[in-house]
């Protein structure tokens, strides 16, 4: 990335230094699949590391901003018009089962609109970085959708609603009617890299069904695609 601005020096050192203790943690994760509980447990603790160090630096930099945080809901701050909106482990459940596919996910809210987002992969240390009027980035890269035009040619990505969660309907019969028109459907478990991957070309789209558990505020500042669900 050619324009560094504050902006991102602030989001991705966030996002990194988060990412840098999850994949310590993740490390261990896998000494504890002999029992049910303590991954569950363990995985809980490395969230809230992960969250208490991204709010830690983004409250440094800018302390009058609000935090709208997956889990742990909305912390004002003296300026209402700018909210950072964090999910500190997206791919919650591949963390807990020992799959080297999560990530971190910071967006800037100012006056109900996103200006700013990054998304961390730390395992493959893959920053992906937008900023309004400035472009989009992974890495030094400069971000470019898929050039495949026919669905005959092209990867899909989706989601399916866990047990735990109260979706009115799943996209079974959907699945069904693109796995017989494209290439291949893949469902990997983290929402935030799945709609990065479309954006870096790697896949053609993403598709699920929303269950709008960011509420109202976030509908307001148009980002219901970055689901807090993460699989």
């Amino acid at each position: 990335m050619n324009i560094k601005t504050p902006l991102f020096h602030i989001m991705t050192a966030a996002a990194q230094k988060a990412g840098r203790a999850l994949v310590r943690d993740f490390g261990e994760v896998e000494q504890l699949q002999v029992s049910q509980k303590g991954p569950v447990d363990f995985t809980d603790k490395a969230t809230k590391k992960s969250e208490k160090l991204i709010c830690n630096e983004l409250t440094k930099a800018r302390p009058k901003y609000g935090l709208i945080i997956k889990d742990s809901g909305t912390k004002r701050g003296p300026d209402i018009s700018n909210f950072w909106i964090i999910d500190p482990l997206n791919g919650y459940f591949n963390f807990l089962h020992g799959i080297p596919h999560f990530c971190t996910v910071i967006a800037l809210e100012r006056d109900r609109r996103i200006e700013a987002a990054v998304i961390y992969q730390p395992v493959t240390d893959e920053l992906y970085f937008a900023e309004r009027g400035q472009g989009a980035f992974l890495n030094d890269r400069r971000l470019r959708v898929s050039a495949r035009n026919t669905l005959a040619d092209s990867i899909f990505a989706t989601s399916f609603p866990s047990i735990h969660q109260q979706a009115k309907k799943d996209n079974i019969h959907e699945l069904a009617e693109i796995m017989a028109r494209c290439s291949a459907i893949r469902s990997l478990g983290s929402t935030a890299l799945d709609l990065a991957y479309v954006a870096s070309g790697r896949y053609e789209g993403y598709w699920d069904q929303m269950k709008k558990k960011m509420g109202d505020r976030c509908r307001r500042s148009n980002c219901e695609g970055g689901r807090w669900d993460s699989g």
